[in-house]
């Protein structure tokens, strides 16, 4: 499976000890490994303290997480990230709703008037997070689980823009 993504037979022996078996963990993995060698990092996917906490060792959905937020510090335009989380609550993306709805709530400034489409390119060259379908972007239906869960339990600002964000988007929706 991880062979198939394009690691090599020693990485993929090494990555499926490091993450449980769990085909989106290894999807996730595979995608994290890639850019840690982009970026020339050879370390270990997760740390001891990340998979082993004081001998207990974590649930799959917490491994993923963990995968998921490293893959998400990764994405390399600052914009793009800020825009992915929390703004990936709504169900589709496209430059209208980076313009009138995401911007303002993920402290995205659009300098000028082509920026939302820009950012709408850049998004979708994140192929791990989203994919392109009916003209909007989608987030990949396997990690919309795992970041619903993460945005609902990380509280505090998180969730106060990610209703702000759903509140905006009723408001835009209803001018359509």
């Amino acid at each position: 499976f991880l062979e198939s993504r394009g690691l090599p037979a020693s990485a993929a022996a090494e990555v499926a000890q490091q993450v449980t078996g769990t085909p989106l963990a290894l999807v996730l993995a595979a995608e994290l490994w890639r850019r840690m060698r982009e970026e020339g990092e050879y370390g270990p996917l997760l740390a001891t303290a990340e998979s082993d906490i004081f001998g207990f060792t974590l649930r799959e959905n917490e491994v993923e997480g963990i995968l998921f937020g490293r893959i998400l510090r990764r994405v390399r335009d600052p914009d793009v990230r800020a825009l992915a989380y929390p703004g990936l609550i709504l169900r589709r993306i496209t430059p209208d709703l980076i313009r009138e709805v995401l911007a303002s709530h993920c402290g995205v400034t659009l300098s000028f008037p082509k920026r939302a489409d820009e950012l709408y390119e850049a998004m979708r060259a994140e192929v791990q997070l989203v994919e392109e379908r009916d003209g909007a972007l989608r987030h990949r239906a396997e990690l919309r689980r795992i970041m619903l869960r993460l945005m609902h339990e990380a509280g505090g600002d998180t969730r106060r823009r990610m209703y702000a964000i759903q509140l905006a988007a009723v408001d835009y929706y209803a001018g359509q």
